[in-house]
């Protein structure tokens, strides 16, 4: 490949194969192509993929720049939130890149990192940052070649059209203008603009100022990194800025990159123990707890970590837990390495992100379970601890398990099956050795046997504020939907979906019990008798297939209730439920975690709802191409009847089959 200049990115198309294609090609490969960077959007489904690729490219060319420079470099990062403007910014004062690694570090499966020595070398990243987004831009400066600014213009309608109308964009250059980079004599600065109906939006946790974005980026981006293994974290200095919806501007530095570990949240954890600590305390006074040190009773969390040597060990915690010969391997060949932490209570998760980090209340973005990490990263969500008995102990646990070179796929975070189980089987066996310590924990007694009147009022009030910040108000054949603010759990979801049943929104179905203490939530019979409006049409959309019309009365059927479908779809992986068992769901909204193994698709665009088998469906859940079940979001089913354009809109862009 020949020398590459400045001046040879103006007009270049970063998905362009050259003259290899035919003209009477041109169109097939389009059309491949279009469909390779769908793809990969596809896999890139949670709210804090766009930071993780931002910040792990920027880290590691921080890396790579203090690998060869000298003692007096400084590595730096500049991070810019402007949810006002909905532009995310990242500036690094690392490597930078040179004409030729800009030019095609948006194509697909090119990558110009050394896998052993990155957190990211898969060569997606960069593709769904410029065609997932309405808008790129990039500026970057190196010794050898200088300064140059590029944009990338309309990647994601591009991917999204179907009908021509938007031609694949085409890079242009622009003045090079990064005041953070004046003094620096390399470095790259990447600016996303979020457009309209894109995701994340960047309001949606409540998180206004820079501090609260530090902690929650600590917790789920690479500015979070894990070295539990003795690698020592890099020395970056960070700054956080961030502008919030009244334009309001804060400012966090810090030269810390690391997890925030559980056993930090002093604010709600004021006692808390290494299990290294209390094994020492405690040896030989399990049988006599009055000899037990005061400064080890009623602790808040226990936490520990472990290497590879650590559980492998004869002598180790783990080695009651047995191994078999394959993960054994898996331990010695990825260098495993585990955190555990251990809460007293799993409200203090809620009550730190209410009281201290001051966010949205719920869903949690910090909370028990486990997360697999790799490269020094975390990968993906928080999934559940796969307990199969004490469950209630799988919100206290958070484990994190890291594997070197774990190599997730893609923009997924979903890992081969073996590297799961093993964390899996890893996470659990950690909640069985703190299990060993409880008699040292505070109780968790819920709530106080004590409830006296300022509490109570307290309580009544909170309840009030919330509906006050959430309303539901909801009109539906001149009558009032009696349920006056938007629910937060299950149980608000239930009473607002049997309330929606008795004003008719929801027909021809009749309940032949509801329970809590079953496997499943409830068994109902269908009954779409003819001349009763129930059919499909242009007039009644939330129709039934006009197949299921009839004079019978269907057999039983089992339905779900959940507040959020993801937690439908970890029942599955917990194997809980069983997804062939179940016909119909019920829930608040469609979250993202399903689209890991399964895929959702909307009744309510174009004539799918003529699929329809369940009245008053507005989604259908797959698996590969097997239909599952019908699914009631009560949420945009409401949205549905007061906004249905607004509504249709959505789903024609998010849920897409």
């Amino acid at each position: 490949m020949g020398q590459i200049s400045i001046a040879d990115l103006e007009g270049f198309d970063p998905l362009s194969e050259g003259a290899s294609v035919r003209p009477d090609d041109r169109s097939i490969f389009e059309e491949a192509t279009r469909r390779v960077v769908q793809n990969i959007l596809k896999s890139y489904t949670g709210y804090f993929d766009v930071f993780a690729e931002l910040l792990q490219n920027a880290l590691d060319a921080v890396d790579r720049k203090a690998a060869s420079a000298g003692a007096d470099y400084e590595p730096r990062l500049w991070i810019t939130i402007d949810i006002a403007n909905r532009t995310l910014r990242v500036v690094d004062n690392g490597t930078g890149m040179t004409p030729e690694e800009l030019r095609f570090c948006f194509r697909p499966n090119v990558s110009f990192k050394s896998k052993k020595q990155s957190r990211g070398h898969k060569g997606v990243g960069a593709t769904f940052l410029a065609y997932g987004y309405s808008l790129i831009r990039t500026f970057t400066k190196t010794v050898a070649t200088g300064a140059v600014g590029i944009r990338l213009a309309g990647g994601r309608q591009w991917a999204d059209d179907q009908t021509g109308a938007y031609p694949r964009p085409k890079m242009e250059i622009e003045e090079f203008g990064v005041p953070e980079l004046a003094n620096e004599n390399s470095g790259t600065a990447v600016e996303i603009n979020i457009g309209p109906g894109q995701r994340p939006d960047l309001g949606w946790w409540k998180a206004t100022t820079a501090h609260q974005w530090y902690q929650i980026m600590r917790m789920r981006t690479p500015l979070g990194g894990i070295y539990l293994t003795g690698n020592a974290a890099p020395k970056v200095k960070v700054t956080i800025h961030v502008n919030d919806f009244s334009n309001t501007e804060t400012e966090e530095v810090s030269n810390f990159v690391e997890y925030f570990y559980p056993h930090e949240m002093s604010e709600v954890l004021p006692k808390t123990k290494s299990l290294s600590e209390i094994r020492v305390a405690v040896v030989g006074l399990e049988g006599d707890h009055s000899k037990i040190p005061q400064e080890f009773k009623l602790v808040d969390a226990m936490y520990e970590v472990w290497r590879a040597s650590d559980i492998l060990a004869d002598d180790s915690l783990f080695a009651g837990q047995r191994f078999e010969a394959e993960q054994e391997e898996l331990i010695r060949k990825h260098d495993v390495s585990v955190y555990g932490c251990f809460l007293s209570s799993s409200k203090q998760w809620g009550k730190y992100q209410r009281e201290i980090l001051r966010i949205r209340n719920e869903p949690l973005v910090f909370k028990g379970g486990f997360v697999i990490a790799s490269d020094y990263m975390v990968q993906g969500d928080i999934n559940v601890i796969p307990l199969t008995s004490t469950i209630g102990y799988q919100a206290n646990t958070h484990v994190i398990v890291h594997f070197h070179d774990g190599n997730p796929d893609m923009g997924r975070k979903v890992f081969q099956p073996e590297i799961r189980s093993l964390a899996e089987n890893l996470s659990r066996q950690v909640v069985n050795i703190f299990k060993k310590y409880l008699y040292l924990m505070r109780e968790d007694t819920g709530a106080s046997n004590v409830v006296d009147d300022t509490e109570v009022y307290n309580w009544t009030e909170a309840k009030k504020a919330y509906r006050n910040e959430n309303p539901l108000e909801f009109l539906y054949g001149g009558v009032k939907l009696a349920y006056a603010a938007i629910p937060r759990s299950e149980q608000d979801v239930i009473a607002v979906f049997h309330e929606l049943v008795g004003m008719g929104l929801i027909r021809g179905i009749r309940f032949l019990c509801t329970s809590e203490l079953d496997q499943y939530d409830s068994c109902y019979v269908t009954h779409y008798a003819s001349g009763a409006d129930h059919q499909f049409s242009r007039e009644n959309l939330l129709g039934v297939s006009p197949k299921l019309i009839s004079a019978k009365e269907s057999r039983p059927y089992v339905l779900e209730f959940k507040f959020d479908l993801d937690g439908l779809i970890a029942d599955f992986a917990k194997e809980n439920k069983f997804q062939d068992h179940i016909k119909a769901a019920v829930c608040w909204q469609v979250g993202e975690n399903y689209s890991e193994n399964f895929s959702v698709r909307s009744y309510l665009v174009g004539e799918e709802g003529s699929a329809r088998q369940f009245f008053g469906a507005t989604h259908s859940l797959w698996h590969e191409r097997i239909k599952l079940a019908d699914i009631v979001c009560v949420g945009d089913l409401i949205r549905f009847c007061q906004q249905p354009d607004v509504v249709r809109a959505e789903h024609a862009t998010r849920f897409k089959g």
